[in-house]
């Protein structure tokens, strides 16, 4: 059997592959960080709002089973595959499977979808840099899938299974990116006008587009090479596998190249990687009771990763999270502090968030024996510093993704602590519904964030078509002072 090929034409204003690898622009986080975000993020954007399940996150990660008869799969390219399986250097894969969300429904050729009526299926494939127009999904740019071909030779396969027009279907198709100024990638031979670093791989060709594979027998067989089970019963989902992986991703987990020991355990090995990754980015989500449908299960290779595992930083910001729960029951374990963050002028009801924080000893963050767990910052950032940073603030929006850890920037600039054994842990939870009038418009805390974000979703800053002459200022260093 073998998957038809499409490749993409250069021409005037069409992005390569090199452009497309690049448009992420994050240099400081580790790739396995933004691909975790990126996936999990986009698995909470496609569960509707009106299914009561969780979402279920399963992660898998191992060796490719029978690599060379994979490759071959790849008509135009088995060549050039069969010698990376052979030379044993890209022998992992990783799976991000979501269950419970829609899967990728929509029109399936850009030739018959209008402007406006891409669908999740060619917003995820074929349209990658175009900006989400759906209320609260997808980041303001349209570059974080691009994540996903960042790591190893460039080559994604997307499989989904959705409920449309009364039945279940199925769809697989594959896509590689590459450097096309590579002189030894995998599309390198191709000559112009197919010298872009960009094609697809599927079934039919139709009106010089290839159709994604809908057989289910057909995709169990692809399936079977990663030890994965189709969706089933009445699931619905999207999996993204990421064959021939990187192996040098766990080198890049710090932001300097360090010795073993100022690196942190677990950037030894890339399940423990994956494991505090996702700890760290969705601890308000993750195993969290007290959010009941809005939770997540994660599943890292079929092992469920519960409240008990997460590293203590991490399990502190889901009992803020969880403050005004654990309040009624008087069950949290540390002393937390709420306050409001209350913004002059923009807002309505001055009220922009809530703030949590706590003063804790390393008792409570489990750093005496025999727990021995690391300080809070190399708990953020996987590497022992000689920062001498006491305090960390966590802040994120609605869907419970962390944006980012302050330890030395705007959020904690100035704040001075004193007390060697002492720590502040803190996080801003923002009112997402509250209102923002901008000029004459009026818009969500929640569509403002979104839009001050960048590709990766880090930070917060004021932009574009959202200027305010009033800058909004989140600053909760008064809280500390």
């Amino acid at each position: 059997m073998k998957f038809n090929i499409e490749q993409l034409k250069c021409g005037n204003m069409v992005m390569t592959g090199s452009s497309i690898l690049e448009a992420i622009q994050n240099k400081k986080n580790a790739e396995l960080d933004l691909l975790i975000r990126e996936a999990i993020q986009n698995s909470l954007d496609a569960k509707p709002k009106d299914n009561e399940k969780p979402l279920i996150e399963k992660i898998n990660i191992g060796d490719i089973c029978n690599a060379e008869e994979f490759a071959n799969y790849f008509s135009k390219i088995e060549t050039e595959l069969t010698q990376i399986a052979k030379n044993k250097k890209y022998t992992k894969y990783i799976c991000l499977k979501d269950i419970n969300t829609t899967g990728l429904t929509g029109e399936v050729m850009m030739s018959k979808a209008g402007e406006n009526n891409l669908g999740n299926y060619l917003s995820l494939i074929k349209n990658i840099a175009k900006p989400q127009k759906k209320f609260e999904s997808g980041g303001s740019w349209g570059y974080g899938k691009t994540i996903y071909y960042n790591m190893g030779i460039g080559l994604v396969l997307y499989y989904s299974r959705m409920y449309e027009k009364n039945s279940y279907k199925s769809k697989l198709i594959a896509c590689l990116i590459e450097d096309e100024k590579k002189t030894n990638g995998v599309l390198s031979k191709f000559e112009w006008p197919y010298k872009s670093g960009v094609a697809w791989w599927g079934g039919q060709i139709e009106n010089g587009e290839v159709l994604p594979i809908e057989d289910e027998k057909t995709i169990e067989q692809i399936l079977s090479h990663f030890r994965l089970e189709p969706y089933k019963n009445d699931e619905t989902g999207t999996c993204i596998i990421i064959p021939f992986l990187d192996d040098d991703l766990l080198e890049h987990t710090t932001q300097y190249e360090l010795e073993d020991s100022r690196r942190a355990n677990w950037c030894g090995d890339l399940v423990d990687y994956i494991d505090v990754a996702c700890q760290r980015w969705y601890p308000t989500k993750i195993d969290n009771k007290y959010i009941n449908d809005d939770q997540i299960e994660l599943y890292i290779n079929e092992e469920k990763v519960t409240l008990e595992r997460f590293k203590p930083v991490f399990k502190i910001i889901q009992e803020m999270y969880n403050y005004n729960e654990l309040r009624k029951n008087d069950s949290s374990k540390v002393n937390i502090i709420k306050e409001e963050v209350n913004i002059n002028g923009v807002v309505k009801n001055r009220k922009i968030g809530d703030f949590y924080f706590a003063e804790l000893d390393k008792e409570q963050l489990n750093m005496t024996v025999p727990n021995n767990e690391p300080e809070p910052l190399m708990q953020i950032t996987n590497e022992k510093n000689n920062l001498d940073k006491k305090v960390i603030i966590a802040y994120c929006r609605k869907p419970g993704m962390i944006i980012d850890y302050d330890y030395n920037g705007e959020w904690t600039n100035g704040l001075m602590f004193s007390d060697e054994g002492k720590y502040i842990i803190g996080l801003f939870v923002p009112l997402s519904n509250e209102k923002i009038i901008v000029g004459e418009k009026e818009i969500s805390v929640e569509e403002y964030l979104r839009e001050c974000e960048g590709a990766d979703h880090f930070k917060w800053n004021d932009c574009r078509e959202f200027k305010l002459d009033d800058n909004i200022k989140i600053d909760t260093r008064k809280s500390l002072m």
